[in-house]
């Protein structure tokens, strides 16, 4: 990929490690335009997804495809918020290319990271999910016994609880060394498509 003929990546597939190369290699001051660069063309490429997606499902399935060319995604799945029966419900996981798709998985709303993430309204990454997921049922959805990165995102429209995104890696580091901020704003415009298909 060429960003204004000043960084060409083409080491490998992973656009993570790539960035992280990147900045390895310009340590002269030039690190945090040149990602900032890289965000810029990660956010714009997503936009353009997420505004062509017919259904929940078709916008899962399109974000995982095009997030899997910049953070090597593993597992992704969204859950819906039941406000009335306290329940984290998730109808699609999408495991390596494994799309599973009507058994609808309930997770107890009081036992779900996925639940504290969207009433906290904030994007969550870590480094370490094996320590950040407890919750059986949820860990089953979320993670695989090689995933390394994981990232939840709230999808909060007009005050509206709807549910979360969720994306797995097995690449280290995979979605930190992307500022929050690209996220929370990002998936600002998710949340609003993803109402829009409601």
């Amino acid at each position: 990929m060429d960003f204004g003929g000043k960084m060409n990546f083409k080491k490998g597939d992973n656009m993570a490690t790539d960035v992280a190369d990147v900045c390895e290699v310009n340590r002269d001051g030039g690190r945090a335009g040149r990602l900032e660069v890289v965000q810029q063309a990660v956010r714009s490429s997503l936009e353009v997804t997420v505004s062509q997606a017919v259904s929940h499902d078709d916008m899962l399935m399109s974000l995982t495809n095009r997030l899997d060319k910049f953070f090597s995604i593993h597992k992704s799945s969204y859950s819906m918020f039941l406000s009335d029966r306290k329940l984290m419900r998730v109808p699609v996981v999408c495991d390596q290319n494994d799309i599973k798709l009507g058994v609808i998985i309930g997770v107890d709303a009081d036992k779900s990271l996925m639940h504290n993430v969207l009433e906290a309204g904030l994007v969550f990454v870590s480094d370490f999910p094996d320590h950040a997921v407890s919750n059986p049922v949820e860990r089953k959805v979320l993670l695989n016994p090689d995933t390394k990165s994981l990232a939840i995102i709230p999808m909060i429209h007009e005050n509206n609880l709807m549910g979360t995104l969720n994306f797995a890696s097995a690449a280290s580091s995979a979605f930190s060394l992307f500022d929050l901020k690209l996220f929370d704003n990002f998936f600002k415009v998710v949340s609003s498509h993803f109402h829009r298909l409601t």
